[in-house]
């Protein structure tokens, strides 16, 4: 190796040690906050997404509340009609 392959690699290697000692820990930095910008949005949606399936979940609680009241009229209502005239063998004769 000569003496200007040598003073070459001399100076490859001084750039790289600036580079390691200012410029990687600025790009670390810089992802180091990205990803808590990231972490702090995702968080906040997650949150909100939350929030939502709560309230989807009540709303579908209400409903069924719902559905099962109006089943129980329906039953009454069923119960409380009289029957129609029946069409039996008895030669349609009503059942009451």
């Amino acid at each position: 190796m000569t003496a200007a392959d040598y003073a070459a690699l001399e100076a490859r290697v001084t750039a790289l040690e600036h580079e390691i000692r200012n410029v990687v820990p600025q790009k670390i930095d810089a992802v180091a906050f990205g990803v808590s910008v990231m972490h702090g949005e995702m968080t906040e949606t997650l949150g909100e997404h939350g929030e939502q399936l709560a309230a989807i979940r009540l709303e579908q609680e209400r409903q069924r509340e719902m559905f099962e009241t109006l089943g129980r009229g329906v039953t009454e209502l069923l119960r409380r009609v009289p029957r129609g005239p029946s069409n039996g063998p008895a030669g349609g004769q009503d059942d009451h």
